[in-house]
């Protein structure tokens, strides 16, 4: 819409499209950004074989659903995506850092992952300081989830040997 002139957009704004309405967010404060970094960081530092790291990329959930989550993990492909974004197939692990986006991800992104089936959506509660775990999607919704405080341990399901000590960045901020 941007490219058809229907949006007009300056450079720093966000905007995603989810369930068919384009929602438009705040501009992420620095410990939203500097958490994004961090992890975005570290899951291309953990192994850049067998899967792409993305930060804020457009993942097509459907017709309707374009969102842009704060890091996703998906499948290696030898173009890197080039022809097409991602879509739920093609996910692994989705990360949102929230803060003052944290209603929106938990009670509209969250379902809609679940919807298509994304296997693992993590939400970095900058609130509570806790990682929200969520997995097992069925019926729009997740069966599973559980809570790792930061400085804790976070494990992926998805990505099996995958550990995180938050304890690298949490304890130093």
């Amino acid at each position: 819409m941007a490219a058809h002139g229907i949006l007009h957009r300056d450079r720093d704004a966000r905007v995603e499209l989810l369930n068919g309405q384009v929602v438009d967010h705040m501009r992420a404060g620095p410990m939203h950004e500097g958490v994004r970094s961090w992890l975005t960081e570290k899951f291309v530092l953990i192994d850049v074989d067998r899967w792409t790291t993305f930060a804020r990329s457009p993942i097509d959930l459907d017709e309707y659903s374009l969102p842009e989550p704060d890091v996703s993990i998906v499948r290696r492909r030898e173009d890197f995506y080039c022809k097409a974004y991602p879509t739920a197939a093609d996910v692994l692990l989705l990360i949102e850092v929230a803060d003052l986006s944290l209603l929106y991800d938990r009670e509209e992104k969250l379902p809609a992952y679940a919807r298509v089936g994304i296997p693992e959506v993590w939400i970095v509660n900058l609130v509570r300081r806790v990682i929200e775990i969520f997995v097992d999607p069925a019926q729009g919704k997740y069966a599973g989830s559980e809570q790792v405080e930061f400085g804790g341990t976070v494990r992926s399901r998805a990505l099996a040997d995958v550990e995180i000590d938050t304890a690298e960045f949490f304890d130093r901020v």
